[in-house]
């Protein structure tokens, strides 16, 4: 059996990297993710810097990663209930930005609206009112809209 890392994230973040990495998906150094979670695997350091957690669920569900037995056993299979914050706060932070991107640049380029775009977003990754608010959604990215609008130079 393969050595693996079961990390907890909000259902929203393991539906969007299911579709982004596969279901099965193995580490690796060929991709964003990959890099991050090795990363992290490596730096086995207790530094003293505090991560505000965004709230994972009561019951989280749970991105798999698989492990080479020979990264296993250079670099270790365990991971700080720290590191397991951190890897949902910047997945779902990518997440969003990516969402909010695409939202902007279809307003801007085809003139669909922005609730259109974040919508047709959510469908494509099957995340549902269950898994992440819409509402809450719709909030945040009208806090972001226009700082996000200047970064992308339109």
């Amino acid at each position: 059996m393969k050595p693996s890392i079961e990390i907890p994230v909000n259902p929203a973040v393991k539906k969007y990297l299911e579709i982004k990495l596969g279901k099965e998906y193995h580490l690796s150094t060929d991709d964003w993710f990959g890099i991050m979670i090795y990363n992290f695997l490596i730096y086995k350091s207790n530094k003293n810097f505090k991560i505000t957690p965004k709230r994972i669920s009561d019951n989280p569900s749970f991105f798999t990663v698989f492990i080479s037995e020979n990264q296993a056993e250079k670099n270790g299979i365990s991971l700080t209930e720290k590191q397991e914050i951190s890897i949902n706060n910047m997945v779902e932070k990518i997440f969003r930005e990516e969402m909010y991107n695409l939202a902007i640049l279809n307003k801007t380029l085809c003139e669909i609206e922005y609730r259109v775009s974040i919508n047709y977003f959510l469908d494509s990754f099957d995340i549902t009112e269950d898994d992440l608010s819409f509402d809450t959604i719709i909030k945040d990215f009208d806090r972001k809209k226009f700082t996000m609008m200047e970064k992308l130079y339109l």
